[in-house]
């Protein structure tokens, strides 16, 4: 990652550093994950309901400046439309954009990358320093943070 992106990441316009970035993989089982930017750690790494993970974002909010990056199946082209389909997981994507509008919080909606989710717990841990339990969205989620942070 360049030193502009790292600064994109970190910084708002003004300035101000963020404290959290949250990674969002959207679904039936929601995953979440919060990377604290001053510890360089992922504090959290779990699954949800959408509905939970619309609470969660807004307690960290209540702790610090956040980024909320959503993995968006909705630009997702070609072939690999079928996977992911016409339908709850594209739905979910749009609930999280009208959230986070709606909210006013800082957010970015980011294509799927294959090569960087469904790791399984011994590859998370290899490559985020995750010892605690996880699950596969969850995983995603914490991978959606590290790949903006590192």
């Amino acid at each position: 990652m360049s030193e502009q992106e790292k600064w994109d990441v970190q910084q708002r316009p003004t300035g101000s550093v963020y404290y959290y970035i949250i990674g969002v993989d959207p679904g039936v089982e929601t995953g979440f994950a919060v990377y604290c930017i001053s510890n360089m750690k992922l504090l959290k790494v779990c699954s949800m309901s959408q509905l939970e993970a619309f609470d969660e974002v807004m307690l960290w909010k209540e702790r610090g400046k956040i980024r909320v990056i959503v993995e968006d199946a909705r630009l997702i082209s070609g072939i690999a439309v079928r996977k992911v389909g016409a339908g709850s997981v594209r739905r979910s994507c749009q609930l999280w954009q009208d959230f986070l509008l709606k909210n006013g919080l800082d957010f970015s909606l980011e294509r799927p990358k294959r090569h960087l989710t469904k790791l399984d717990a011994d590859a998370f841990k290899r490559y985020t320093g995750w010892s605690e339990s996880s699950n596969s969205h969850g995983r995603d989620a914490g991978m959606i943070c590290y790949r903006r942070v590192r």
